[in-house]
């Protein structure tokens, strides 16, 4: 489920001081979630100053060193450990040799407890060949390394650097955006739940409502992407090369694809958040993202066992990974979700 920034951020905490931290997460969430802070959050975590590292002044007093200072930015806390990479070509493509030049800084001798972190921003952007040369280092990384993947765009990634990480998605709950959508959960759900004659006819309704949730957001995103073909148009009408318009054009219609994935996704989450957030409140702990729920969720909490729960939530996990892991046509997948989860 989508967490906060600080939520994501105990997480890996704790499972820091268990000795349980992995060595590659994917980090995701729209523009301006907060995923390079998490980052900067988790590198000043793991390489902190430590009492052996206190030196001393002119006057043998002793003095720490100074903490790594999360106000700057992402790029100027690389040092010789800690390594940044994003697309810096005109194309916009993280290289081949980005990718080479990251793995050969992780083989290097570090200082003992010192770890060797990657940041790949706009991870999405990583052309065929350096996606595949940085599954390598995906697969065996060298001890006290550790792999951060940033993106907005994590369904373009392959499938096989998405299975090799650990996913965290981040939401921002001050997000004006992330508020309407959880209040279209919040109708749509009250509509399905309420209704006296529950059954094949009421999670069939829903599916509908849910496509036309999905058809308004594929609207809003086609609009968006029309006006920035226009604004491409218009700054490129001098060019003499006309084909790169249309690659522009081309790479447009990918990334407005892409966007819908995401969106799609996140609504689907929102959905598993709502019962997740239902099991929280039934158990007597505050909801973490549906908070403003609480009056829904004791109208129908008499009606939805802990058990019935957890069998929603898992046939739309289901649908999550058909949504995001096959090639199953999206009305398929909705109605056969949702007669499991709501019939």
């Amino acid at each position: 489920m989508p967490l906060t920034q600080d939520q994501a951020y105990d997480l890996l905490e704790s499972a820091k001081e268990r000795q349980r931290l992995g060595h590659a997460f994917l980090i995701t969430g729209e523009v301006g979630v907060g995923k390079a802070d998490l980052a900067k959050r988790i590198i000043a975590m793991l390489n902190a100053p430590k009492e052996e590292d206190t030196g001393t002044n002119l006057f043998g007093e002793e003095i720490d060193p100074p903490p790594l200072d999360l106000s700057k930015d992402l790029d100027e806390m690389e040092s010789e450990f800690i390594r940044v990479v994003r697309p810096r070509s005109k194309s916009r493509l993280i290289r081949v040799d980005d990718m080479r030049n990251l793995e050969d800084s992780f083989y290097m001798s570090a200082p003992t407890g010192q770890w060797k972190i990657g940041v790949i921003v706009d991870a999405d952007r990583m052309n065929e060949s350096a996606a595949n040369a940085f599954l390598k280092t995906l697969e065996e990384p060298p001890q006290n390394c550790l792999l951060l993947l940033l993106t907005t765009a994590p369904d373009r990634l392959l499938t096989t650097i998405l299975s090799r990480c650990i996913s965290i998605p981040l939401y921002n709950p001050d997000k004006t955006g992330l508020s309407e959508l959880q209040s279209t959960m919040n109708r749509l759900l009250e509509k399905t739940l309420s209704r006296s004659a529950r059954g094949i006819a009421s999670s069939l309704s829903l599916k509908t409502d849910f496509d036309l949730h999905l058809k308004e957001q594929k609207d809003v995103l086609a609009k968006k992407y029309k006006a920035l073909l226009k604004e491409d148009a218009e700054a490129l009408k001098n060019v003499q090369e006309k084909s790169f318009l249309k690659e522009k054009e081309e790479q447009g219609k990918a990334e407005e694809a892409a966007e819908y994935l995401g969106v799609r996704t996140e609504s689907v989450n929102a959905l598993i958040s709502w019962f997740g957030d239902l099991i929280r409140w039934k158990v007597g702990h505050t909801p973490s993202h549906f908070t403003n729920s609480t009056e829904l969720y004791a109208n129908f909490a008499e009606d939805l066992c802990i058990d019935n729960v957890l069998q929603r939530i898992e046939a739309l996990e289901e649908l999550r990974y058909l949504l995001t892991e096959t090639n199953v046509s999206e009305a398929l997948a909705l109605e056969t979700s949702f007669m499991k989860a709501f019939a």
